[in-house]
Formats: C-alpha cells, sequence, structure tokens
C-alpha cells in the first residue's frame, strides 16, 4: 500500500508539532476559563482522534494522497483511494512507475489485490470487519497526552492540528491534521522536540462525492490468476488453540515495552510455511510481528523498514510505523518471551509484509518474493458513524 514518488520536506520544516495557539471553546460556573478551555480541548482533540480511527466515513471520500515508502524512508507513493459510506474500499497505485496500477478493493467481508506484473489477484478475509476503536482510544488516554494546537487549511479543507505526544521519551510526537466536519485523516507527521516534523503521508486532493460509478468497488479478474489465503483470528489470550494448526508455539510476550499491548492473533495456515501474524499497538502507533519456524533460505534481502531476528527454531519479522530502535526493542521482548538468547541478526529470508499506517492486513502469502510486490496503501482513517 504505497509509492515512490520523491518530493520536497522542506515546506513542512518550518512547522513544528510542538507551536500553536490553544483555541478558546467556553466557560463554565465550576472552573476558571483556563481550567475549563484545556478540558474541553482535550475532549475536542480526542473526539477527533477517534473520528478519525474509524474504519466507516460519513460520507463517500475520493482522494489522492502521498504515502512515505518506508517509515524512515525518503521516497513516496501516490495513491488514489474511494471510500464509500458503505464501508467499502478502493486503492490503486498511482506513482512509481515500478509499482503503478496495483489494485485493493476491501468490501468489509473479502479484500482483493492485483499486481499487473504477474497478472495476480489475491483473495483474503477482509480485516476491516472488526472494528478497534474503543480498544485503541484506551491505549491512546494511557499512552499520550492529546491537545488540540491549532487550526489551519490541509488540501482545501479546515483542518485541527491535533497533536500525541508520548508518556515515553523515547516514541516521537504524532501531528494529526483532521477534517473537522468529516474527521477525514488530511496528513500525519512526526517530529521530537527541537526537531523539523517529518512528513509522513499527506492528501494533495480530496472530494465527497454523492454518488461513485458501478464497478468502482471491484476487481474485473478476467485473464489472471487468482489465489485464495485464508486465517483464523483470536485474541491473545487463546494463543494455545492455534498449536495445532501452526505446528509451533504462538509467541506472545506477557509485557511490551513503550505501552504496547496485543491486539489479535491472525493465523495463516494455507501459506508455506504456516506464519502468525502478532497485532499489536500503543493506540496510534501500530506494527505486525510474523512468526513462523525456520526461514527460507534466499539471496532477496529481508524487506525495507523491517528487523528480522531468530530464537531457537522460530524466525520473527517487524514490520511497523515506528522508528527502527523501537521496532528492536520490542521484537527483543519477542525473543525474551520465547525464554531463548539465541544470535541476533539479520538472516536472507523471502517474505512479505505490510506498513502499518492504519494497515489492513498481510496482502501477500509469506512465500511472495518481496521484490515483486508493492507494499500496499494502508486503510485512510475516517469519521466513524457510531
Amino acid at each position: 500500500m504505497r509509492i515512490l514518488l520523491l518530493t520536497s520536506l522542506m515546506a513542512a520544516a518550518a512547522i513544528t508539532c510542538a507551536q500553536g495557539r490553544a483555541v478558546p471553546v467556553g466557560g463554565g460556573q465550576n472552573e476558571s476559563p483556563k481550567q475549563l478551555r484545556l478540558t474541553d480541548e482535550t475532549k475536542k482533540a480526542q473526539e477527533l482522534l477517534r473520528m478519525a480511527m474509524g474504519r466507516v466515513p460519513i460520507y463517500n471520500v475520493q482522494a489522492i494522497i502521498t504515502q512515505r515508502l518506508d517509515y524512515s524512508s525518503p521516497l513516496f507513493q501516490q495513491i488514489k483511494v474511494q471510500i464509500s459510506k458503505e464501508g467499502k474500499l478502493h486503492q490503486i497505485i498511482l506513482a512509481p512507475l515500478d509499482y503503478q496500477g496495483i489494485e485493493l478493493v476491501d468490501d468489509g467481508q473479502k479484500m482483493w489485490t492485483y499486481t499487473p506484473d504477474d497478472k495476480r489477484v489475491i483473495v483474503q478475509p477482509s480485516a476491516r470487519q472488526d472494528e478497534d476503536v474503543k480498544f485503541r482510544m484506551k491505549l491512546v488516554v494511557r499512552n499520550y497526552t492529546i491537545r488540540l494546537e491549532r487550526r489551519e487549511k490541509v488540501a482545501g479543507r479546515d483542518a485541527a492540528i491535533v497533536t500525541a505526544t508520548p508518556k515515553d521519551d523515547d516514541l516521537e510526537t504524532r501531528c494529526y491534521a483532521i477534517d473537522e466536519n468529516t474527521g477525514f485523516l488530511l496528513r500525519l507527521e512526526t517530529c521530537k522536540e527541537g526537531s523539523a516534523p517529518v512528513l509522513h503521508f499527506e492528501t494533495k486532493m480530496v472530494q465527497f462525492p454523492d454518488k461513485f460509478a458501478k464497478g468502482t468497488f471491484e476487481i474485473n479478474s478476467a485473464f489472471v490468476t487468482t489465489e485464495h489465503y485464508d486465517r483464523k483470528c483470536v485474541g491473545p489470550e487463546s494463543a494455545n488453540d492455534l498449536v495445532d494448526e501452526l505446528g509451533f508455539h504462538p509467541v506472545v510476550p506477557n509485557k511490551l515495552p513503550f505501552g504496547f499491548a496485543v491486539q489479535e492473533l491472525q493465523a495463516a495456515t494455507d501459506s508455506r510455511p504456516t506464519a502468525l501474524a502478532v497485532r499489536i499497538t500503543d493506540g496510534l502507533a501500530k506494527a505486525t510481528i510474523i512468526e513462523w519456524e525456520g526461514g527460507r533460505s534466499s539471496k532477496a534481502p529481508a524487506p525495507q523498514g523491517t528487523i528480522v531476528a531468530n530464537s531457537g527454531r522460530l524466525t520473527l519479522l517487524i514490520s511497523g510505523d515506528m522508528p527502527d530502535d523501537v521496532k528492536d526493542r520490542i521484537l527483543r521482548a519477542f525473543v525474551q518471551g520465547h525464554h531463548q538468547r539465541d544470535a541476533w541478526k539479520l538472516p536472507d529470508v523471502t517474505l512479505s509484509w505490510v506498513q502499518e499506517l492504519r494497515s489492513n492486513a498481510e496482502a501477500f502469502s509469506i512465500n511472495r518474493e518481496p521484490g515483486r510486490v508493492a507494499p500496499t496503501a494502508f486503510s485512510l482513517p475516517v469519521a466513524n458513524q457510531d
């Protein structure tokens, strides 16, 4: 779910996440105006974040966005995104040329991913079936201080700039530009005190059409090869239920650093080898740890933006929207949870992966060659109707 497209970040360098004035919002009898203003602004900021996390928009959405190829990469991709108010999603990569034409359609039940180079469609269960906003918002309140900083125009829309400052100093502050009228997430930047913000994605154009053309949320599967993959999803408390299917004991640490919590386990038993995806989040940042027994030898390096470790007979890979040092500490927690301290190294393996900025699921099976596929675009967070 991403694309290359070089772009300048100099325009963003003049804005720091901590700048901006508080926005006045009323008064009350039992609190000073300043106390009430801060309280109301916090509630407003949290509500905007809640809206931006939703997977079903209030209105139909059509947008062009640019997204960083990897969390630390200087390269961007350009993506056309269409989302219906019924929750259907269509994404197509417009640039760079290497990834142009890769499509993803998700109707809330199934997800289709088309790769034009090999004329192949991958069909999987949708990861957008279950709403996780309540779970994540509890973690947001626990792990971040949320503020409504200021307002500005982004892609021609009135955007509220919401900053999420982590309570752990090793993490970065996240600055969200959210459309106040629709809850659509228009931009994401990260920064640390004293440094210029780093742009991760930005909306270049957004519209809210009354309806979409027939066939918008379909992929023409004629003259292509179709592969079907399934998965079993359970909560972290049911990890042992997957042992027989996976052929190994899942590694699920009791405690993770930085306030992260395990959200879901997804077993891919029809891939070769069988694999487990462990979804974790601190409320805003998200990551996936993929576990499988052994590792296939290959000349291809591990996918960009991932870290791989061995623990006994298991290989573990982490991908997520966070710096490498944070990924490293989280992955070490999984290795320690396996009760072994084997060699920490980056093996040559052939895998697939996913960028975790609001990501859907692994768009490709573990036996796909990483050089043949692009990371697919994340599910843009938009307003929830609830």
